[in-house]
């Protein structure tokens, strides 16, 4: 009843018909059941006496001021104590208060107004769903002034409606629900307007809640629930429903629903939640571990830098970018390469704002330019001007592919002449005793009987040549810890290398060889181990699965269509004496009947292709997945032969 009541509130601010089309139906509905109602002129008179004691009366058709309120006053207290320094506002804090209804909006408006009188226009804001009020701002403009740190603006009270798209984590961290909506995910969405990506301080959540409303206090412990499982709450909407049925519709004792609902909480909890890589790890550990993977690809700002000019240059020639400027931003260097034209215009170029076309923004490589401190804590700040290329960036997917086709020219003249040498002559740091270094680049790929790439991997190795003879290998050195030396151009010196490179190249190819057979060893090894561990996790996940479906059918969604089936046919018994729209009441009856056939028949269907895809996935998929196609593969890429001589 009191759900039904609050979407009616909402519509009638939205829509005047609905109000004349719900008057009606009040009459009517009125009028049938006069004869079977009390007289309730003692609770009409005790209405309007409560009405009188807040200034109010039954005819009054505008917002009025009551007598007392203690919820306005302890929202004032949380304005004063947060936003205020004597009577001075904070310029660094503000608050957005959540309403459920428009009524209650206009409310608090008109409170703060009264309250603050000639400073509220700039301090405070309101923000709704519906049609524009003359005079008052859009919400764009409403929006922008929210997130601008210059703007005066204090407070933003806004509806659920208007709290969707909302992102004011970089100007507030202060949220108050004035009204606390039903469903727990609504609750989760407000809060997440602050508490998001980019928020530089902790978020403060405030609520009413009381120990003598019982309605207060069972509402305050789910608002205290929803912030402690927020990772959980996808799983809980059934959980949280059948809540509030029981206490606002059956009525049932707070206290004795509360540890209920904490038995719920804890036995559904875990659902939802997403893996991560470690459970054990913090995200200062994990950023290292992060970054050491970075230095282990040569994944760094200054080689994507390198990486990308190079693709650009490919046929064109060089500078293809421009600077570092005084902030360290770089530029693409004009004309743009023809083969680069459209790519860039589509991903990289600004809003045009008017113009024919947008201007090209300033480039980064590196993510801790955008990173800002301002506030204590450091957080990704977008820059409307700058534009981080990074690995996933169109751009660069387009010059590793560019990349990939000067590897793989084809038999094309257009396409040999732009191809990469697979082979260079440096001179640099070799030690004495050796007559060259070997730099043999190889690149390593399996696959598993569902043909999925599972292995690929591009590797260095530096292979010593003494005497003529090769040696093993060199230990491990991450890229970052050895750089290219100088490129020879003496003829003699390439004709020495060349020979160099002759000799070597069948102890080279028996290396290869006996590279790709320890791989194939090592993976059948690594996949059998990870293969049982994940054999064991698809068990646990289809049986939890098949368990959730299992007592959503005898806990939640049939088992409310059984009440209210045995609710109705109660209802019908009692009324079997009077003839009071008895049709209804059996067609009501027979669409329950067939609502729980075809539950029963859908949960019972969802059960057994439940069963079948276990049996797929664990009989089928997983063995294959787990199992390696033939053997691993190994692809000579690149060879550089170092030759003693000063690296500059």
């Amino acid at each position: 009843m009191r759900a039904a009541q609050r979407s009616y509130e909402e519509d009638l601010d939205d829509d005047g018909e609905i109000e004349s089309r719900a008057h009606h139906a009040a009459r009517t509905v009125g009028a049938w059941l006069k004869p079977l109602l009390p007289d309730l002129t003692s609770e009409v008179a005790a209405i309007d006496h409560a009405l009188d004691r807040l200034g109010l009366t039954r005819a009054d058709g505008a917002l009025r001021v009551p007598n007392a309120d203690s919820r306005f006053d302890r929202l004032l207290e949380v304005v004063t104590q947060h936003l205020r320094d004597g009577k001075q506002w904070k310029h660094d804090e503000r608050l957005i208060i959540f309403t459920e209804y428009k009524t209650t909006l206009d409310y608090l408006f008109l409170r703060f107004k009264s309250k603050f009188q000639g400073d509220y226009e700039s301090r405070i804001r309101i923000l709704f769903g519906g049609k524009s009020q003359a005079g008052l701002m859009n919400r764009d403009e409403v929006i922008a002034a929210f997130n601008d740190p210059e703007d005066p603006i204090r407070i933003l009270i806004a509806t659920d409606v208007a709290s969707e798209g909302l992102n004011l984590q970089e100007s507030a961290r202060l949220v108050f629900h004035f009204d606390i909506p039903w469903n727990p995910s609504r609750l989760e969405q407000r809060n997440g307007r602050l508490d998001r990506r980019g928020q530089a301080r902790d978020v403060t959540v405030f609520h009413f809640t009381s120990e003598d409303d019982a309605d207060l206090k069972f509402v305050g412990k789910v608002v205290q629930k929803v912030h402690e499982i927020r990772e959980d709450l996808g799983s809980m909407g059934q959980v949280f429903d059948a809540a509030f049925e029981r206490r606002f519709q059956d009525q049932e004792d707070t206290d004795p629903l509360i540890e209920h609902l904490d038995h719920d909480v804890k036995k559904a909890k875990g659902r939802a939640i997403v893996p991560r890589n470690s459970s054990e790890t913090s995200g200062e550990e994990y950023a290292k571990h992060l970054a050491e993977f970075g230095r282990h690809i040569d994944l760094s700002p200054e080689t994507l830098k390198q990486t990308l000019e190079v693709a650009l240059a490919s046929g064109f020639g060089y500078p293809r970018l421009d600077g570092p400027d005084a902030k360290g931003r770089m530029r693409l260097a004009t004309p743009i390469p023809p083969r680069w034209q459209s790519l860039i215009d589509d991903t990289l170029r600004l809003e045009r704002k008017g113009a024919a076309i947008g201007a090209l923004p300033a480039i980064v490589f590196d993510p801790a330019f955008f990173l800002d401190a301002s506030k204590g804590r450091a957080v990704f700040r977008a820059k409307p001007d700058t534009v981080l290329l990074h690995l996933g960036h169109p751009v660069f997917h387009h010059a590793l592919s560019t990349l990939a086709r000067l590897r793989f020219p084809g038999s094309g003249r257009k396409q040999r002449d732009h191809t990469a040498s697979r082979w260079t002559v440096r001179t640099g740091d070799v030690p004495k005793d050796l007559d060259a270094l070997i730099f043999l680049t190889v690149e390593e790929l399996a696959i598993n009987e569902l043909r999925e790439p599972f292995h690929h991997w591009t590797r260095t190795y530096q292979i010593p040549l003494r005497q003529g003879d090769l040696g093993d290998p060199l230990p491990y050195q991450e890229p970052t810890a050895d750089r290219a030396g100088t490129r020879v151009s003496d003829a003699a010196l390439v004709e020495g290398a060349r020979h160099i490179w002759e000799d070597a190249e069948p102890d080279l190819r028996m290396f290869v060889q006996s590279r790709a057979a320890s791989l194939t060893e090592a993976l059948k090894k690594r996949l059998e181990d990870v293969g049982r561990d994940a054999l064991k996790a698809e068990q646990e996940r289809f049986r939890l699965r098949l368990k959730e479906v299992e007592r959503a059918m005898s806990e939640n969604t049939i088992a409310k269509l059984e009440k209210e089936r045995d609710r109705l046919i109660a209802d019908m018994r009692q009324l079997s004496l009077i003839d009071i729209d008895r049709r209804a009441q059996e067609d009501r009856l027979r669409d329950l009947e067939a609502e729980l056939q075809r539950r029963s028949s859908h949960f019972n269907e969802l059960l057994t292709r439940l069963k079948a895809e276990q049996d797929r996935v664990l009989s089928l998929v997983l063995p294959k997945r787990y199992q390696l196609r033939q053997s691993a593969q190994v692809f000579p890429v690149a060879v550089e032969i170092r030759l003693p001589g000063s690296a500059r």
